[in-house]
């Protein structure tokens, strides 16, 4: 049965015959591929691939693919090899074939604000609530990734609220204990840890991801975010002076050291027990969101048994007792998820 399909990236490669191909990531109307059942992301293949091919199968082109076989590797995972397509022009729907946040950003950005309010300084909070609402527009609709994780339309704001919720529950059961934790610079770099991804990603219309050609010679979202920090406080707030230098300092390192390890593409690793914290709040969210996605992906795409992700084994079943998934089983629609 022939389906639309929009482009979200790809890889090329040659094959062990010295062939050239094409890997994609195909995002298709639940359902539009009836061997994938309800699966809104495809991987797909075009084997032995021309320079026709490699000039028209470019991320965020549409394309109906007219012949296809479905094939299945050894790790159980499914996939397309495409025979025969063609470009199109875009649908008259795009929206069901774009991925957004299950919340709706005004909701979102309220919760943003009530955290906001957990900084005791006055001040601080008035100026990071500033900084924010001077991004507004973009942190929700900004992707926190390209792929992996909150890969989507909102997906900026929804892992910035987990990362700040981890973070302050961490923070207060350590303090039970006596460890004491700045709450105010945690909640301030929690909240401000990717607010560089504003400027480093761009999302079109159909949820293409894309690096900002602009910015990739000026660094990553962590230097992005902390000139933010320092150009906002330096310049764009009146009252700079009620807010300590050596508590901007102490922010732009949580975002800064956020990554955790420079092989990991941190700036710096983190230096205080705030940052400790900050980098393993963004951990959690950001792996257990990538893995939670990849298992409703395997699920939808008929993956049996496990995969690897992060450099690991991925198991997507529970038991038969207990499928924490079944609200992704066939027959189920887009309005689901």
């Amino acid at each position: 049965m022939p389906f639309r399909a929009l482009i979200k990236s790809r890889t090329q490669g040659i094959s062990a015959k010295g062939n050239p191909y094409i890997s994609m990531q195909l995002t298709v109307k639940p359902g539009a591929v009836p061997e994938m059942g309800q699966a809104r992301h495809i991987k797909a293949n075009r084997w032995t691939a021309g320079e026709d091919d490699i000039s028209n199968l470019v991320p965020g082109r549409w394309i109906n693919v007219n012949r296809y076989t479905v094939t299945e590797n050894e790790g159980y995972e499914t996939s397309l090899s495409i025979w025969e397509y063609e470009v199109t022009d875009p649908p008259e729907d795009p929206d069901r074939y774009v991925e957004t946040s299950k919340r709706p950003a005004d909701e979102l950005w309220e919760d943003m604000l009530s955290l906001v309010q957990r900084i005791n300084d006055g001040d601080l909070k008035n100026m990071v609530k500033a900084l924010l609402d001077e991004n507004r527009e973009a942190f929700c609709r900004t992707p926190a990734a390209k792929q992996y994780h909150h890969a989507y339309l909102g997906g900026l704001v929804e892992h910035t609220l987990e990362v700040v919720r981890i973070a302050l529950a961490s923070a207060e059961a350590m303090n039970e204990n006596g460890v004491v934790v700045d709450t105010d610079v945690l909640v301030a770099g929690a909240v401000l840890h990717d607010i560089g991804k504003t400027k480093e990603y761009e999302i079109d219309r159909y949820g293409v991801i894309t690096i900002n050609e602009s910015v990739k010679l000026k660094g990553d979202h962590c230097l992005l975010g902390r000139d933010m920090l320092y150009r906002f406080w330096e310049n764009d707030w009146p009252l700079k002076w009620k807010v300590s230098e050596s508590r901007i300092d102490a922010i732009a390192h949580l975002i800064l050291s956020h990554h955790g390890q420079l092989e990991w593409r941190a700036i710096v690793e983190p230096a205080t027990t705030e940052a400790v914290i900050l980098h393993l709040a963004d951990m959690i969210s950001s792996k257990a969101n990538g893995i939670d996605r990849a298992i409703k992906s395997a699920r939808e795409n008929r993956v049996a048994g496990r995969f690897r992700l992060y450099d690991r084994s991925i198991y997507p079943w529970i038991s038969p007792q207990e499928d924490r998934y079944e609200g992704f089983s066939e027959g189920s629609s887009s309005e689901d998820w």
